[in-house]
């Protein structure tokens, strides 16, 4: 789990992908947010609960500034598989965050009010999202209290799922994240007609380590490693690439089985002829 969560995090991190996601999921495509506009948030906050001191950590998050004023906080948070509590956990980071702006007014800091927007981003290509999107239908309300009852919700988006259209306003290294896990969508998790879409990849070690923390294929692994100092490349040679590493890998293990079947035939094919050779003896 941890590295599915590193992997998300340091492709999401940069400020180009970043801007991309949230200017395609929230405005459509419109370019709104601009990467020079954004800065790192803190992601931890701390909280008490059950007398002892914990703190929580969000996925992702920046500032969106216009001029060194805070227009607003937007954090991701990635799931790979359906969470039923997630709205409770999106519901106490944003909590904490509102808590942040209080403290920092009350210490002089800043009187500036901007709000807190939380994006869920599900890379799971098997299962839709099947829990509850609202606070409201997780709970049971009785009627009296309904009209005092502040609801919640959660912004999510399910990559696998997105239209081809929403898939193609990408300007980043997103578009092939969210254009691959469509394919493994509807191919059942298989990728070995995948072709990407033109184009160059600004972060391949990222994109990589990704695609094999999400879909545990070692070749992207070895390939994101392999591309260590390579700043860009076409994404269909770094798949080519991954390709040709599938086979390789491929062929090491099925060597390694031949081997050890090889092994144990000739291991019981000795036995058996010296068992026969010390009963005639």
């Amino acid at each position: 789990m941890h590295e599915k969560d590193s992997a998300e995090k340091l492709l999401e991190d940069y400020n180009d992908v970043f801007e991309d996601i949230v200017n395609v999921l929230l405005f459509s495509g419109e370019r709104v947010i601009k990467a020079d506009e954004l800065s790192p948030a803190l992601p931890r906050s701390i909280y008490k609960a059950g007398g002892k001191i914990r703190d929580q950590e969000r996925d992702v998050a920046k500032y969106w500034l216009n001029d060194k004023i805070r227009i607003a906080m937007v954090g991701f948070e990635n799931q790979t598989e359906n969470d039923p509590d997630m709205i409770f956990r999106v519901l106490g980071y944003d909590g904490a965050s509102y808590r942040d702006e209080l403290n920092a007014d009350k210490i002089g800091k800043s009187k500036t009010r901007y709000p807190i927007v939380t994006v869920v981003l599900s890379f799971d290509y098997m299962r839709r999202w099947a829990y509850p999107l609202t606070l409201k239908e997780t709970l049971r309300i009785t009627p009296r209290l309904l009209p005092y009852f502040n609801d919640y919700k959660l912004n999510l988006f399910e990559i696998a799922w997105l239209p081809d259209e929403t898939i193609k306003m990408f300007k980043s290294d997103f578009r092939y994240v969210a254009d691959y896990f469509g394919f493994l969508r509807k191919h059942k998790g298989n990728d070995e007609s995948y072709e990407p879409p033109d184009g160059t990849v600004e972060h391949v070690r990222e994109v990589m380590n990704l695609f094999k923390a999400l879909t545990d294929e070692k070749r992207f692994s070895v390939l994101g490693e392999q591309l260590d100092k390579r700043e860009k490349m076409s994404m269909r040679s770094a798949m080519l690439d991954a390709a040709e590493e599938r086979g390789r890998l491929l062929g090491i293990s099925q060597g390694i089985s031949q081997g050890i079947s090889q092994g144990i035939s000739q291991g019981i094919s000795q036995g058996i002829s010296q068992g026969i050779s010390q009963g005639i003896s």
